[in-house]
């Protein structure tokens, strides 16, 4: 999978940050983290990968935090949501 720069809309904020998601015993595994919001990194619990959709979920501050993305080339493009709040989410492959 690999490293990703990240865009997340935040009640018409862009959050911005790095997404890695690596293989792990039988499955996956990674984090998100941003330096534009005073967060610990957020690990990713689980990834499920269906054709061309991308579906994760991570520990998120105010409970399970769920991506749903669409691979395109080295974009990843989706929404994501946690408790009551739900955004786009961009992600471009760095590496």
């Amino acid at each position: 999978m690999g490293t990703y720069d990240f865009t997340a809309v935040l009640e018409g904020q862009d959050i911005t940050g790095i997404m890695t998601i690596e293989p792990d015993e039988g499955g996956y595994t990674g984090e998100l983290s941003t330096p534009t919001l005073p967060l610990p990194p957020a690990p990713i619990t689980s990834v499920e990968v269906e054709e061309q959709t991308v579906r994760i979920e991570a520990v998120g501050p105010e409970g399970p935090l769920f991506i749903e993305l669409v691979v395109s080339g080295e974009t990843l493009e989706g929404i994501w949501a946690m408790g009551e709040g739900s955004g786009s989410f961009t992600a471009i492959r760095s590496n």
